[in-house]
């Protein structure tokens, strides 16, 4: 399973995780997944969390949980990534969506105290859906096919 979305036009492709990630707006953009369902909230921390932690800290803005328009129920974390001095480093929304048994993600990030917002954002996030299709084995059926 993937976690699919309709990325915006002038989406640029990252070459080092091409085709999961890249640029778009002077946003970094990622789709993630699949993961078991039971770790949701910890994958939801290690995805907000900072690279470096003694450099600095993720202070969660804003949760909410909601139902996109395809009817998969989705997690938003909006975080502020701040220096010890307080300085914003980057923001980030995260939306980890629940698919079935099953979860995936996007993540934005924007440098500097960038808000997140726009038409593309809310595109995006209401695009997002599972391809059930491809090699991974997700029930025993599978090993038959």
């Amino acid at each position: 399973m993937l976690t699919l979305a309709t990325l915006p036009v002038g989406f640029v492709v990252d070459p080092q995780c091409p085709p999961t990630a890249g640029r778009y707006d002077g946003c970094w953009i990622g789709l993630f997944g699949p993961k078991i369902r039971a770790s949701r909230d910890q994958w939801i921390q290690s995805l907000i969390a900072p690279e470096d932690p003694s450099r600095a800290a993720a202070t969660v803005v804003w949760t909410q949980r909601r139902t996109t328009r395809r009817g998969w129920p989705v997690t938003l974390r909006v975080v502020t990534i701040v220096t010890p001095t307080g300085d914003t480093i980057e923001k980030r929304l995260v939306a980890v969506y629940e698919f079935v048994h099953l979860v995936g993600g996007i993540m934005i990030r924007a440098p500097g105290d960038r808000v997140i917002e726009g038409t593309w954002v809310h595109e995006l996030l209401e695009s997002a859906h599972p391809q059930w299709s491809g090699d991974d084995v997700v029930a025993i059926a599978d090993l038959w096919r």
